[in-house]
C-alpha cells in the first residue's frame, strides 16, 4: 500500500463522527415527528433544570446546615467555657474568703486570749505566724500577714519576712481596700515567672494586721471534680462530648481519657491534643476513634481557653451525625427529580398531541433568545396550562426564595434567645442577692439560690405562696400601704425593710422592687432584689460604741460622760435631788508605766476599771477622762453622806494589792468631787470643780478626797485674774519668742528653730507657759497670741534671708483651737506675704490631738495649708493617739519624738525600742525624724546611730532670745 492511500484511510477515520454525535443525530433526525421532538427536547430540558435546581438546592441546603451545626457547636463550646470560667472564678473567690475570715476568727480568740491576760501579745502573734505558715491552698497557695505600713509580718518565703513592700502596687491597693478580693500578678523570689493570682483579704484591727490568702489560679485541681459532676451528662447529639486540658497537657476532665496528653498510648488522641494546647482557641476536623468503638470516624473539635486557670474547655462531635440530615434530604430530591421526570413524559405525550401553536411561540421565543434578547420568561399570558403554569413557577421561585430567608432568619433569632434567656438565668442563680419575682397580687413565682441563702426557705417552700409570710410585724400597715402607693404611682420602691428567715429570726436587708408592664401598661409580674444588711447594722454598733467609750477599758469616754451628766441633771432638778461628780486619778501612776511598760499600765488600768465598776450601783456611771484619770457619775442622790460612804469604799477597794505579771503592786488614788446644785448647773462647770478639787487633795498628800468647797475658790479667783493679766498682756504685745536650734548631727549645722513664746510681766515675773497656755486655749486668746508669734517668727526669718540664710526654716505650734479656724490658711499667707518670706521658710507644728479632732476638716485644712508651700510636723509624737493607720492620709514632712521618750532612752529599753521603731517607720513614709529634749552625749551618738535627722535640745542650745538666736546661727560649731 502506498503512501497517498494511507493518507486517504486517516482522513477518512478523522471525519468520523463520534458516538455522541450520532446519537443526537439519531433523537433528533429531521424526519422524525414534532411530538417527539416536543417531548424528547421538553424532557431533556426539564431533565437538566431540575438537575440543577436539585443540585444547587442540596448544596445550598447541605452548606447551610452545616454552617447552623458548627454555630450551634461553637456557641454551646462557647457557653461551656463561660460556665467552667464563672463556676471556677466563684469557687475560688468562696474558698480563699472561707479561710481569711477563718483566720480572723483565730487572731479574734488569740486577741480575747491576750486580754484576759493568759498570753503576752508577741506570743500570741508568734503563735498566730505558725498557724498561718502551716496552711497550704491548693498546690502553691498560702496564707501571709502585711501590716498597715505594708511591712510583711508572716509568709512562707523567709526572704520576704519583715520586707517592706509598700512600693507594690498590689500592697497598695491591698492597703487602701483591707477586706475583700484582689486579682493581681506576683513572682516569689523563687519562682521563675509571674503568674495570674487571686487573694483574699481581712483585716484584724485590734492588731492592724491584713490576713491574706492567695493562690494562683491555675491550680485550684479541686475544681475538675465538680465540673465533672456537672459536665457529665453534658453532650451534643449522640456522639458528642465535652472535655477539658491545661496548659501542661494534663487532661483535667475527659469521657475516658486520663493522665497527661503526652503520655497517652493513643497517638492520634494525643496529636489532637498537642494541636489544641498550640492553637488555644478554634476548631478542625480530624480522623478520631471514640472508647467503644473500633472504627474509625471523621470529628470535628470546637475549643476555648481560659487564660487564667491554663484550662482549655474543647467539645468534639462525629461529623456524620452532623450530615445525617443531608443523606436522607439528598433521597428526597432525588424521588422529586425522578417524579417529575415521569410527569414530564406524560406531559410531554400530552403537549405534543394537544400543544402545538404555543410551542410554536416557545420556539419563537427561543429564537429571539438565541439572537441575543436574555430577558426571556416564562410566558404567564400563554393559552391554558402553559400560562397558568408560568405564572405559578414565576412567583414559587420567589416565595420559595422569601420562605428560605425568613426560616434562617428565625432560626438564628430562636438560637440567640434561647441562648440570652440561658444567661440570664445563670446570672440570676449566681447572683450575691437575693432575687424574687411575683404575680400582681405578691404571689411567688420565682426565687434564686441566694433567696434561700439568706431566708433559709427552699424554693419548693415559698412558690405561689404570698410574700406576707415573710413579714416580720415590725412595720404597720401604713409602712406598706405606702410602699404599694409609690409601686402603682412609679413603678419602683426601695427601701429598708425588716424580714423574717424561716427559723423565726428577724433581720434587716435594703429591698428594690420593680414592676413589670406588658404592652398595654398593665402590672404582670413585680421583680424584688434585696441584700441582708445585718453586719452593716452591726458594724454601725461596733462603730457608735467606738465613738463614745474608751478603747481599752470599755468605759464610757469623755463625750458620753458629758452627755449623762446633762441628762441626770435635767432628771434630778425634776425630782429635786441631787448629784454628784466625782474625778479619780492614781496617784504616781507613771511610775508604774516607766517602770513596768505600758502593757502593765494597761493590765493596771483595767484591774482599777473592774474594781470601780463594783463599788458603784447600776444607775451610775464610771467612765474614763483619759490616763489614769477616771469620772464617777452618783445620780439621785438625798445628801452628801452618800457620795463620802462611796468614796470611801473607792480608795478602800483600791488599797488592795494589784498582781501584774505575778507581782505585787500597791495603787493610791485621789479623789475630788462636786455637787449639782450647790457647785454647778452644767457638766462643764461641775467637771472642772471636781478635777480643782482632785488637785487639792494631791496637793495635799495623795490618796484622799476632798469636795469642792467656797474654800478652794481662790484657785479660781487665780485663774480669773491671770485671764484678765493674760487678755490685757495680749493686747499690749508682752510675749516675746524665743528659738530653740535644731541641729543636723551629720553635718553639724542648724537647720532650722522651733519657735516657743514667754510671759514676762511688767513687774519682771515669769509666768509659765504650762500655767498661761491652756488658759489661753480655753478662753480662746490662743488665737491673737498665735498671730503675735507668727509675726515674730516672720521677722527673725526675714533677718535670717538678709544674713544669706535662707535655707533655715522656724517652726511654730499650732493650738487645736488654732486649727480649727475657718480662714486659717488665709491668715497665714497674709503674715508671710506681709513680712515678704517664703512658704517653705515656715513650718507649722501640730499635736496628734489637734490632728485626730476632726479626721475630714484635718485631712482638708492640711491638703490646703501644703498646696500653699507651707510643711507639717507633728509634736510630741507618741502621747497622743499614735494612729499610724492614718498618717498615710496627712501630707506629713516632720515627726518629732517626745521628749519624754528621749530622756531615758539610753537606760530603758522599752523607750529605746519604742524610739527606733519610730524612726523606722518616719523613713518608711518618707517622714523626717527630729529628736527632742536631747541632752546627753550619750542621747545624741545613739540617736546618730538610729539615722535621725535632726535633734533639738540643751545639748546644742537652750531656747534663745531673738538677737542671741541670730549671733548662735552666724558662730554656731558643733561640741566636741
Amino acid at each position: 500500500m502506498n503512501n497517498s492511500c494511507l493518507g486517504k484511510t486517516r482522513a477518512a477515520a478523522t471525519d468520523r463522527p463520534g458516538w455522541g454525535q450520532r446519537l443526537l443525530s439519531f433523537l433528533f433526525a429531521r424526519q422524525r415527528s414534532i411530538r417527539w421532538h416536543i417531548i424528547l427536547l421538553f424532557s431533556l430540558i426539564t431533565t437538566v433544570v431540575f438537575f440543577l435546581a436539585g443540585a444547587g438546592i442540596y448544596q445550598f441546603v447541605t452548606h447551610a446546615m452545616r454552617e447552623n451545626m458548627m454555630d450551634k457547636l461553637a456557641a454551646a463550646t462557647r457557653s461551656v467555657k463561660e460556665v467552667v470560667e464563672s463556676a471556677a472564678h466563684l469557687a475560688i473567690r468562696n474558698h480563699l474568703q472561707t479561710i481569711a475570715h477563718t483566720n480572723i476568727e483565730t487572731l479574734g480568740i488569740l486577741e480575747q486570749r491576750v486580754r484576759a491576760g493568759n498570753m503576752s501579745k508577741e506570743a500570741a502573734r508568734q503563735l498566730a505566724v505558725e498557724i498561718f505558715l502551716h496552711q497550704r491552698i491548693g498546690d502553691q497557695g498560702y496564707v501571709y500577714v502585711v501590716n498597715g505600713q505594708g511591712i510583711i509580718q508572716a509568709h512562707p518565703v523567709l526572704d520576704l519576712l519583715r520586707a517592706d513592700l509598700s512600693g507594690k502596687d498590689f500592697i497598695r491597693r491591698q492597703l487602701a481596700m483591707k477586706n475583700g478580693l484582689l486579682d493581681y500578678s506576683w513572682k516569689n523570689p523563687r519562682e521563675k515567672q509571674t503568674l495570674p493570682k487571686v487573694m483574699a483579704m481581712a483585716y484584724f484591727e485590734p492588731w492592724d494586721w491584713i490576713v491574706s490568702v492567695t493562690s494562683y489560679k491555675n491550680e485550684f485541681t479541686f475544681l475538675a471534680n465538680e465540673l465533672r459532676r456537672g459536665l457529665k451528662s453534658h453532650h451534643f447529639g449522640r456522639t458528642g462530648y465535652v472535655f477539658i486540658v491545661n496548659g501542661q497537657g494534663d487532661i483535667i476532665l475527659h469521657p475516658w481519657l486520663m493522665g497527661n496528653a503526652r503520655s497517652l498510648d493513643n497517638a492520634v488522641a494525643a496529636g489532637v491534643f498537642t494541636k489544641i494546647i498550640a492553637m488555644k482557641n478554634g476548631h478542625f476536623e480530624y480522623q478520631g476513634q471514640d472508647e467503644t468503638q473500633s472504627e474509625w470516624q471523621r470529628k470535628i473539635v470546637f475549643f476555648h481557653a481560659i487564660p487564667e486557670l491554663d484550662w482549655i474547655v474543647a467539645s468534639t462531635i462525629h461529623v456524620e451525625e452532623i450530615l445525617e440530615p443531608l443523606a436522607s434530604l439528598g433521597w428526597i430530591i432525588g424521588l422529586i427529580v425522578v417524579g417529575a421526570l415521569a410527569l414530564v413524559t406524560l406531559l410531554g405525550l400530552y403537549l405534543g398531541n394537544r400543544i402545538t401553536s404555543p410551542l410554536a411561540r416557545l420556539a419563537g421565543q427561543m429564537e429571539r433568545a438565541e439572537s441575543g434578547d436574555l430577558n426571556v420568561r416564562a410566558e404567564e399570558d400563554a393559552l391554558g396550562e402553559i400560562g397558568r403554569l408560568g405564572y405559578h413557577f414565576n412567583r414559587y421561585i420567589n416565595r420559595l426564595r422569601e420562605s428560605n430567608l425568613k426560616i434562617i432568619a428565625e432560626f438564628k433569632e430562636r438560637i440567640a434567645a434561647e441562648q440570652q434567656l440561658l444567661i440570664y438565668r445563670n446570672a440570676m442563680e449566681q447572683a450575691l442577692e437575693g432575687i424574687i419575682i411575683t404575680d400582681p397580687e405578691a404571689n411567688i413565682l420565682v426565687v434564686n439560690q441566694a433567696f434561700s441563702e439568706i431566708t433559709h426557705y427552699e424554693a419548693d417552700e415559698v412558690l405561689h405562696r404570698n410574700v406576707r409570710l415573710l413579714q416580720s410585724g415590725r412595720h404597720d400597715r401604713a409602712f406598706y400601704r405606702e410602699m404599694w402607693e409609690t409601686l402603682a404611682r412609679t413603678g419602683r420602691w426601695t427601701g429598708e425593710v425588716w424580714n423574717r428567715r424561716k427559723g423565726g429570726e428577724i433581720y434587716p436587708q435594703i429591698l428594690s422592687i420593680s414592676a413589670v408592664r406588658d404592652g398595654n401598661g398593665a402590672v404582670t409580674h413585680f421583680v424584688g432584689l434585696f441584700h441582708d444588711i445585718t453586719e452593716v447594722k452591726l458594724q454601725e454598733e461596733r462603730i457608735m460604741h467606738q465613738a463614745y467609750h474608751d478603747g481599752l477599758t470599755g468605759l464610757p469616754n469623755r463625750r458620753l460622760a458629758l452627755d449623762r451628766i446633762e441628762v441626770s441633771i435635767a432628771h434630778v432638778r425634776r425630782a429635786g435631788t441631787k448629784l454628784a461628780v466625782l474625778i479619780l486619778d492614781l496617784d504616781n501612776f507613771k511610775n508604774i508605766n516607766d517602770s513596768l511598760g505600758h502593757a502593765s499600765g494597761d493590765a493596771l488600768l483595767l484591774q482599777v476599771t473592774n474594781r470601780l465598776v463594783a463599788q458603784v450601783r447600776e444607775e451610775d456611771t464610771v467612765a474614763r477622762l483619759g490616763g489614769d484619770e477616771f469620772l464617777l457619775l452618783v445620780a439621785a442622790i438625798p445628801d452628801e453622806s452618800v457620795v463620802n460612804d462611796l468614796i470611801r469604799r473607792l480608795l478602800k477597794s483600791l488599797s488592795d494589792p494589784f498582781r501584774l505579771d505575778g507581782q505585787e503592786i500597791f495603787v493610791t488614788a485621789s479623789v475630788g468631787a462636786a455637787f449639782f446644785p450647790n457647785d454647778g448647773a452644767n457638766a462643764a462647770t461641775l467637771i472642772k470643780y471636781a478635777d480643782i478639787a482632785m488637785y487639792q487633795a494631791k496637793a495635799e498628800g495623795k490618796n484622799t478626797s476632798r469636795l469642792f468647797t467656797p474654800d478652794l475658790s481662790e484657785r479660781i479667783t487665780f485663774l480669773r485674774q491671770l485671764e484678765n493679766n493674760l487678755r490685757q498682756a495680749v493686747a499690749n504685745r508682752e510675749f516675746a519668742v524665743y528659738f530653740q536650734p535644731k541641729i543636723d548631727p551629720y553635718t553639724a549645722t542648724v537647720v532650722g528653730a522651733e519657735a516657743l513664746v514667754r510671759w514676762r510681766r511688767g513687774d519682771g515675773t515669769v509666768v509659765s507657759p504650762a500655767d498661761f497656755i491652756p488658759l489661753a486655749e480655753e478662753t480662746g486668746l490662743i488665737v491673737p497670741l498665735g498671730e503675735q508669734v507668727l509675726e515674730q517668727t516672720c521677722q527673725v526669718l526675714r533677718s535670717l534671708n538678709g544674713r544669706g540664710q535662707r535655707k533655715l526654716s522656724l517652726s511654730v505650734n499650732l493650738s487645736p483651737v488654732q486649727f480649727l479656724q475657718t480662714d486659717l490658711v488665709e491668715r497665714i499667707l497674709a503674715i508671710l506675704q506681709q513680712y515678704q518670706v517664703a512658704a517653705d521658710q515656715l513650718e507649722l507644728e501640730i499635736t496628734e490631738t489637734a490632728m485626730m479632732s476632726n479626721l475630714a476638716r484635718t485631712v482638708a485644712a492640711l491638703n490646703e495649708l501644703v498646696a500653699a508651700g507651707l510643711s507639717i510636723a507633728i509634736d510630741d509624737f507618741g502621747t497622743g493617739y499614735s494612729s499610724l493607720s492614718y498618717l498615710k492620709r496627712f501630707p506629713i514632712r516632720t515627726l518629732k519624738i517626745d521628749r519624754s521618750f528621749i530622756r531615758d532612752l539610753t537606760d530603758d529599753p522599752s523607750d529605746a525600742q519604742l524610739v527606733e521603731t519610730i524612726i523606722l517607720m518616719a523613713h518608711n513614709l518618707g517622714i523626717t525624724a527630729v529628736a527632742e529634749g536631747v541632752e546627753t552625749q550619750s542621747q545624741l551618738e545613739w540617736l546618730k546611730n538610729c539615722g535621725c535627722e535632726q535633734i533639738q535640745g540643751f545639748y546644742y542650745s537652750r531656747p534663745l532670745p531673738t538677737e542671741d538666736f541670730l549671733e548662735y546661727v552666724d558662730r554656731f560649731r558643733a561640741p566636741g
